[in-house]
């Protein structure tokens, strides 16, 4: 009697991990809306530190150092990847604006990381365009 094929999934313990996380994701993704489209939208202005018509920034809630903020793009773009001719502005202005976060919070003196994640395996976990602007005690993956 021949196995099922997705028996091997349950098998190899990465590999169904990796099955239920992008399930999930995929179901996420189709049956609530965008956490970050909430907070651009206005759900919980008590986080923002800084907002334009075309991004919001704001302190992310699970912080991976002492200082962890995202800046997000107001309009939902998946990733790096779903970025289209003439979206060179926004681009930019992602960065711009995390350097004058950046200098709000006085980081510039001790310096700063700025992340992008895209993508699962690159550790995205909220699929709209946004970038990681942390410092201090980084926590080391």
């Amino acid at each position: 009697m021949k196995k099922p094929s997705n028996l091997r999934i349950f098998i190899d313990g990465n590999r169904y991990v990796h099955f239920l996380v992008v399930r999930l994701l995929r179901w996420q993704g189709k049956h609530s809306p965008c956490i970050f489209c909430k907070i651009v939208s206005g759900a919980a202005p008590e986080r923002v530190l800084y907002q334009d018509e075309m991004v919001t920034a704001f302190r992310d809630a699970y912080p991976a150092a002492p200082v962890h903020i995202l800046v997000v793009s107001n309009r939902h773009i998946a990733s790096l990847n779903d970025l289209e001719a003439g979206d060179e502005s926004l681009a930019g202005h992602l960065f711009l604006v995390a350097l004058r976060v950046a200098r709000q919070e006085n980081l510039l003196s001790n310096g700063y990381r700025m992340t992008i994640n895209t993508g699962l395996y690159a550790g995205q976990t909220v699929f709209h365009l946004h970038l990681h602007l942390m410092s201090g005690d980084l926590k080391r993956g």
